[in-house]
């Protein structure tokens, strides 16, 4: 008799490529593999029961209906992993900060700033950029760094978030200024086949290809003492099985940064660094559905409500700026800050209101949590930020 070995989540693995179209795989398609802990496509049917009186108090018929494929992506947060599925959430492209090479920078301690001589960079650097000067003598001043301000009168003047002490006097050095990348929320569709591969399934491999599958928002959540984490959820149109592989199809590896945890988390309120922060929790819902029509049983398009983005951090009860802000309705800009190795990625909701501030006081140290709702001002609600210095 033959045992029974059932497949294992060990040797499972998921890719993705981009799709043109809700419908057709590229020619050759090359699938990259998602650093998932937990989540496949998965199939799921509307069940209709009929409400026929038969004299019986039990169903006279059960029908299946309309079919879609769900997948929850869930993941550990390292240095471009995501960065497609997360622009595809945010339904727009990066914005590449090409390196602005041969600058002349001064560095001043004392003020936490640099100055670009003779030149105007302010639509390349940004409050809420990264910055990094690659070239300065002194690794202290290298970066990369918070943009706290940013003006130009003759030279450009970037004020950075640093601690005390840090940066050192360099006066009239060449160098190389490079920015963050950055994603903002947009309007843009972007469809993506998802590829489940159980590797040990009997007989297998065994592939599940999901077309026209579609990011429809996303969590990240940093604690202390753990990995960020995060969810993507999805909706795809087609599920279809095969021990084939997709014709021309090339599968690859992920990268192998590291993840992030929440030693290299920081947050950020009106530029100053939250000291007493325990956790922070990012959120992009953009109230997707599927959608269906009449003699098609599959899904016809996924519709879409507001994009609603909040950011929940936890700290130290220490003072009242929180409580403060609540009650005078003010506008704030909270930004969650991931780096390690020289690589950073980050959230910023650069203007929103606080929307609640309870404490827990129930024993030990009081915590404070609170709520920023983001919206639609002078920029985009959300403001996805990477830059990589070892490139």
């Amino acid at each position: 008799m033959a045992c029974n070995i059932p497949a294992s989540a060990n040797a499972t693995a998921v890719y993705i490529v981009q799709q043109a179209d809700c419908e057709t795989l590229p020619n050759n398609p090359v699938f990259q593999r998602v650093r998932l802990t937990s989540g496949v496509p998965t199939l799921t049917r509307e069940v209709l029961q009929s409400a026929e009186l038969t004299g019986s108090s039990e169903f006279s018929d059960v029908r299946l209906s309309n079919v879609q494929t769900n997948a929850e992506i869930g993941f550990e947060l390292s240095y471009g992993s995501f960065d497609e599925m997360l622009a595809g959430s945010m339904q727009s492209d990066w914005v590449v900060n090409a390196p602005l090479v041969g600058q002349t920078v001064t560095a001043t301690a004392s003020a936490k700033t640099f100055t670009v001589e003779g030149a105007d960079v302010t639509s390349t650097v940004k409050v809420g950029d990264d910055v990094y000067f690659g070239g300065l003598a002194n690794d202290e001043n290298k970066g990369p760094f918070l943009v706290t301000g940013v003006s130009f009168s003759t030279d450009t003047v970037i004020t950075v978030s640093v601690n005390d002490d840090i940066l050192i006097d360099e006066t009239s050095v060449t160098t190389d200024v490079k920015a963050s990348d950055s994603l903002v929320v947009g309007t843009t569709r972007k469809y993506f086949a998802l590829l489940a591969v159980y590797n040990d399934f009997p007989g297998g491999p065994y592939y599940e290809l999901t077309t026209g599958a579609e990011m429809t928002g996303f969590s990240i959540n940093g604690a202390v003492n753990a990995l960020v984490t995060g969810t993507i959820p999805s909706i795809g149109r087609k599920l279809a099985g095969s021990f084939s592989l997709p014709a021309g199809a090339t599968l690859v590896d992920a990268n192998k940064n590291k993840p992030y945890s929440g030693i290299d988390t920081c947050m950020y309120k009106d530029s100053a660094k939250f000291a007493v922060a325990t956790s922070v929790d990012i959120s992009l819902d953009r109230g997707a559905s599927a959608s269906f029509v009449l003699c098609d049983k599959f899904v016809n398009h996924v519709g879409y409500d507001k994009a609603n983005v909040t950011m929940n951090t936890q700290t130290f009860f220490i003072d009242t700026s929180v409580d403060d802000d609540f009650l005078a309705e003010n506008v704030v800009a909270v930004t969650a800050r991931f780096g390690v190795d020289g690589k950073v990625f980050s959230a910023t909701i650069p203007q929103g209101r606080i929307t609640s501030a309870e404490k827990t006081v129930d024993t030990g140290d009081i915590t404070q949590a609170h709520n920023v709702q983001a919206y639609k001002g002078d920029q985009s609600s959300l403001i996805l930020r990477r830059i990589d210095t070892t490139v």
